[in-house]
């Protein structure tokens, strides 16, 4: 058996290492985080997008074939897509840029549409962007609260290209790339 190599002679050891598995965060009371003063006060300090700029769009859905569909759709125009997986995360992207529209799920984990449509349309920083709701035909039950919570509109799922364009164009301006 050969002597082991010394520290002169041997290639140089790799000082990588697998990274020990991260535990799963402790469940959190979502809506008690989102009340969180320094989060809320951050999202309020966001300066709206500047309107020289091409329009903003945060697309909120679980699911990630409707947003990547939003993504496919609005590609040809001149404006960002955003996207965000639930209610919750929305205030996160809202903090991080001012959308000029948010297009907004019903059902979805942790903070749903019509509690994320409520909050935004209650807090005065946040109640002049257009939103538009995106139920299902199961949803119907809240079509009037959506309506009483000031959505800017509704597309019914499932839609197409052009229906989502049509409503899109019914508050933003959109122009080709």
């Amino acid at each position: 058996m050969p002597p082991p190599p010394t520290s002169s002679s041997a290639p140089p050891r790799s000082t990588r290492t697998t990274p020990a598995p991260v535990a799963a965060a402790p469940a959190a009371d979502h809506a008690s985080l989102f009340r969180s003063a320094a989060l809320f006060s951050s999202i309020l300090k966001t300066k709206p997008a500047p309107s020289a700029k091409s329009p903003l769009i945060l697309a909120v859905d679980d699911s990630k074939g409707l947003r990547s569909f939003v993504q496919k759709t609005l590609r040809p125009f001149a404006c960002d897509v955003h996207e965000a997986t639930n209610g919750f995360n929305a205030f996160f992207a809202i903090e991080r840029a001012r959308p000029d529209l948010i297009l907004l799920d019903v059902n979805m984990p942790i903070m749903d549409g019509v509690e994320t449509l409520r909050r935004i349309k209650s807090t005065t920083e946040l109640q002049a962007i257009p939103v538009i709701m995106l139920p299902s035909p199961a949803d119907h039950a809240v079509f009037d609260t959506l309506t009483a919570l000031k959505a800017d509109g509704l597309l019914v799922k499932p839609f197409n290209e052009t229906a989502l364009l049509e409503k899109i164009r019914t508050v933003l301006d959109l122009k080709p790339t």
